[in-house]
């Protein structure tokens, strides 16, 4: 009875125009090999693309420092400029001060010489005069050739000052220039980096409003990162040979070239301590994240403005703010120098950056972290 049935079914299958259960089990195994193929191709693709933007973030990064550093020379060159304009005010009013003293003396002595000989003997008490003379000018001719080498050494210091402040502009003029290199250069990898990523701009979307309204309901900052540590999906890990930040103690750099002008626990203009390091840099200035992180944050927030969190793990967490432009996405991995953004345009050619470094959500002494400068 068995048997007759296993014999029907084959007949009835293909009566009904249907394949066999042997040719519908070697179109599924063909259907699974060619899965399997198209897996194994997705793989590589995936693989391909994960090296190119491995390579393209290494560019960033030498790029982000190149910029760095033409930020550096030109800070450096600015301040070298106003110190040279200062000293050259300065010998330029010796200068003139020192013109008029000559001037009144040589007038003297031309006057002097204009007084005929003849007349000074004929005159009334010329012998005593033309004695007097003879005094004035054995005591004014030795002091007015020490003043004229003083004054063609003085003369000879200010062409020299001169010179310099013209190669210190053709310095600046040049470091300018290649900023805005640099600049381009950077700005083309970002493009290339944000068109690797453009395929996860949708789930990317969706999660920055999500921590956008994290922020709004935020209380404080520190209720802020212990929801973002609460939150599934941002706390994967990091990736394999990934550093612990505790080893970057003493280690850690700016995010961004310049010079701390308030520091750890200094009183601000409100009468409270400071959380965090008040950096001045110049403006537009190119930011870049301290060490390896993740980003959990990239928003506004409070009186933060655009504020840039990145997780290191371990509890620690560099907070980021003063940017007028984020290059980044909640749940990125990022590489220590890889940029990060652009700080806010500032006045006189100066901005300011804001940096918190956090453990367990308190502020901690950032200080003994950073590397000597």
């Amino acid at each position: 009875m068995a048997l007759a049935a296993l014999l029907v079914l084959p007949v009835c299958a293909h009566a009904q125009g249907g394949a066999t259960p042997l040719q519908q089990l070697e179109e599924l195994e063909r259907a699974l090999e060619q899965g399997r193929l198209r897996q194994q191709e997705l793989a590589r693709t995936a693989a391909r693309l994960a090296q190119e933007l491995g390579t393209v973030r290494a560019q960033l990064v030498t790029a982000a420092d190149a910029v760095q550093q033409q930020e550096t020379r030109i800070a450096t060159s600015t301040a070298r400029l106003e110190t040279l304009r200062g000293e050259e005010a300065a010998r330029e009013q010796a200068w003139t001060h020192d013109q008029a003293n000559l001037g009144q003396v040589l007038a003297s002595l031309a006057r002097l010489s204009r007084q005929p000989p003849a007349t000074m003997v004929a005159g009334k008490d010329a012998a005593l005069d033309l004695v007097r003379s003879s005094l004035l000018l054995a005591a004014v001719v030795p002091s007015l050739e020490e003043r004229a080498r003083d004054a063609v050494g003085a003369i000879t210091k200010l062409r020299a000052l001169r010179e310099e402040i013209t190669g210190e502009q053709a310095s600046l003029a040049d470091a300018r220039v290649k900023l805005e290199t640099e600049r381009q250069r950077l700005t083309r990898l970002l493009a290339q980096k944000a068109a690797e990523q453009a395929r996860n701009l949708t789930a990317v979307t969706a999660e920055r409003d999500r921590l956008a309204k994290l922020g709004n309901e935020a209380q404080d900052l520190r209720e802020l990162l212990g929801k973002l540590d609460a939150e599934p999906g941002l706390d994967d890990g990091p990736p394999d040979g990934t550093r612990p930040f505790a080893e970057a103690r003493g280690r850690l750099p700016l995010p961004a070239r310049g010079k701390v002008i308030r520091s750890w626990g200094e009183v601000d203009p409100l009468g409270f301590p400071a959380r965090g390091l008040t950096v001045e840099i110049v403006e537009d200035a190119q930011i870049v994240a301290p060490y390896d992180g993740r980003i959990v944050f990239a928003d506004t927030f409070r009186s933060y403005g655009q504020l840039l969190i990145i997780s290191h793990g371990g509890g620690y967490h560099t907070l980021i703010a003063g940017l007028h432009r984020i290059d980044g996405q909640v749940g990125q991995w990022l590489l220590a120098g890889e940029p990060v953004g652009q700080a806010s345009h500032g006045e006189n050619g100066k901005s300011t950056l804001y940096v918190e470094l956090r453990r367990n959500g308190e502020p901690i002494n950032p200080l003994p972290w950073l590397a000597a400068r």
